[in-house]
């Protein structure tokens, strides 16, 4: 992670769970990247403990009424981008992106490897839960931009083994326009590992498509 995290306040237990407020993560030229008005974060107190400090330590993650803006490049790996004003406007104000120029494969691949990414995933090995309430995403991949509101999810992720979502969604906008959507199931994660494709048994419904959008 690229730049600096500050909290309001914090607080923790015995048994491995911080409580946060207020919390705000930014890039180092100072752009928001993220913010969460109050959260929790279980870890593993035998890691903290023994000062072994490593990915996995992290059991789980709950954010409520936070604001996230996630990045995917052309290879669909994750980053997390600064906030637009986009997440301010009324839904059907959200523009859309505009299209990026036309470039061959090997200019979008010399691009990919030159940019300065603020999360850096590696390959470490995952192992936590992840629940937001109430909060809300920013998503731009490729050329298409969308805000999506009143996110309430649950993923449990392993990244040796799976994901499983469960996500329910307002109204979103940007590229489409819509009332909100639905996934849930499950992703294999143990082809990624051998670099094939996934395997994926997900349930994704739509809500309200406008038509025009």
């Amino acid at each position: 992670m690229r730049g600096t995290v500050t909290v309001e306040s914090l607080s923790a237990t015995p048994w491995g769970t911080l409580t946060f407020t207020g919390l705000v993560w930014k890039d180092p030229e100072g752009h928001e990247l993220f913010n969460a008005p109050s959260g929790k974060v279980r870890v593993n107190m035998w890691d903290v403990v023994t000062r072994n400090f490593k990915s996995s330590a992290i059991k789980g993650i709950e954010l409520d009424d936070a604001v996230i803006v996630i990045d995917l490049d052309d290879n669909n790996r994750l980053d997390f981008a600064p906030i637009s004003p986009d997440v301010n406007k009324p839904i059907n104000e959200v523009e859309p992106r505009p299209k990026a120029p036309k470039k061959t494969t090997q200019e979008r691949q010399e691009e990919l490897g030159k940019k300065v990414r603020n999360f850096n995933w590696q390959g470490q090995h995952l192992d936590l839960k992840i629940t937001l309430r109430n909060s809300q995403l920013e998503v731009f991949n490729r050329n298409r931009h969308y805000v999506i509101k009143n996110v309430n999810s649950k993923i449990d992720l392993d990244s040796k083994r799976a994901i499983r979502i469960d996500m329910e969604t307002g109204k979103f906008g940007g590229t489409a326009i819509g009332d909100g959507l639905v996934l849930k199931g499950r992703v294999d994660l143990k082809d990624v590992l051998k670099h094939r494709m996934p395997q994926l048994d997900l349930q994704f419904d739509v809500k309200g498509v406008d038509p025009s959008s």
